[in-house]
C-alpha cells in the first residue's frame, strides 16, 4: 500500500469504517521510518487511546500529532 495510495485518504477511509486498528502495525512502520505526517500520528494516538495502551506516554512524547484533532476525539 505504501506508494499506491496517499496516506491521509487511506486513514480517513479506515476511520470512517471504525477499522483504523487494522492499520496499527502499518502505522508503526511508517513512524519507525521517520514519517512525520500528522495523520499517521493522529491515527496511532486514537488507537492507543481506544485500547488504553499507555496513551499518556504517547501523547507526552509524540510531537507530531495534532492536539486539536485528538482533543476533539477524546
Amino acid at each position: 500500500m505504501r506508494g499506491l495510495c496517499p496516506i491521509e485518504p487511506l486513514i480517513e477511509e479506515f476511520e470512517k469504517r471504525n477499522k483504523v486498528r487494522v492499520l496499527e502495525a502499518w502505522l508503526d512502520s511508517r513512524v519507525s521510518e521517520g514519517n512525520q505526517i500528522p495523520a499517521v500520528h493522529n491515527a496511532l494516538a486514537k488507537i492507543k487511546i481506544d485500547i488504553n495502551q499507555d496513551p499518556e506516554n504517547f501523547l507526552t512524547n509524540n510531537q507530531f500529532y495534532d492536539p486539536k484533532v485528538i482533543g476533539k476525539f477524546c
